[in-house]
């Protein structure tokens, strides 16, 4: 594990207050015909995100154990949630989907590391995929097989051999491609949902680098609406894909 080296999260207040200053001074189109409800949601997801407050998150991202370091040729960051007896269990990986955050499965993740009536605990690792947050991308086209590649590497890096995955969104496309090549080494845990999005044009890039409200347009036609009880951790979900520019990558994700 020599390779992997402790990270923190660290954005400036600059750059959440740039965050806040072009939501509030987007200019926004009338609604397209047959588009009134998801201009709605857009829009009031955006004030609401306006109105986010990041610190809280961070200071619970930085609780946790984060390593990141070069396998297979690039950098990979995850957070790996050990056992508290300082004893290696049985390892989960959890992938997110492409319009998503490393953190995305937190609580599910922390509610793992505990034995709860009798179930195995897990030492769970959540990762950022290749191109997203702080993993570094693919050289050429990311696709499923290497990325399954530079995971298993970063796994192995951490020391384990044998290990489960379950991914959501292109992230379970992701962990089928690393089950199906590990020769038994890895499975599968039930729970994620394979999709793709449809394929965006090249040019779209420009919009979800430099808009957040173009971004976040296409962070909702990705997720849908989310539900009242989880609004707050979208926001910060999509706030990580807005400062670490993560959507350039994730919105071709799949689609080669």
């Amino acid at each position: 594990m020599n390779q992997l080296r402790p990270f923190r999260i660290e954005f400036t207040d600059r750059a959440i207050a740039d965050l806040r200053e072009r939501l509030n001074g987007a200019r926004w189109p009338s609604p397209l015909p047959g588009q009134a409800d998801f201009d709605a949601t857009l829009r009031l997801l955006a004030r609401d995100w306006a109105r986010f407050d990041w610190a809280p998150w961070q200071a619970r991202l930085n609780a946790l154990a984060h390593l990141r370091g070069v396998v297979e040729g690039g950098e990979v960051h995850a957070a790996v949630l050990a056992g508290p007896w300082g004893e290696q269990r049985p390892a989960l990986l959890l992938l997110p989907a492409a319009a998503g955050a490393f953190f995305d499965r937190l609580d599910l993740a922390e509610r793992l590391t505990r034995t709860d009536g009798g179930a195995p605990a897990f030492d769970v690792v959540l990762a950022s995929l290749p191109g997203t947050g702080y993993s570094e991308r693919l050289e050429g086209t990311p696709t499923p097989a290497a990325t399954a590649r530079r995971l298993h590497a970063y796994m192995g890096a951490l020391g384990y051999g044998r290990f489960q995955v379950q991914g959501d969104g292109y992230g379970a496309v992701v962990a089928a491609t690393l089950v199906e090549a590990s020769g038994g080494a890895v499975t599968s845990r039930s729970g994620g949902m394979e999709a793709a999005g449809a394929a965006l044009p090249p040019s779209q890039a420009y919009a979800l680098l430099d808009s957040p409200v173009g971004m976040l347009a296409w962070w909702l036609a990705e997720r849908g609406a989310p539900p009242e009880a989880e609004r707050e951790a979208c926001l910060a979900s999509a706030t990580w894909c807005w400062l670490t520019g993560s959507a350039v990558v994730a919105s071709g994700l799949g689609r080669g």
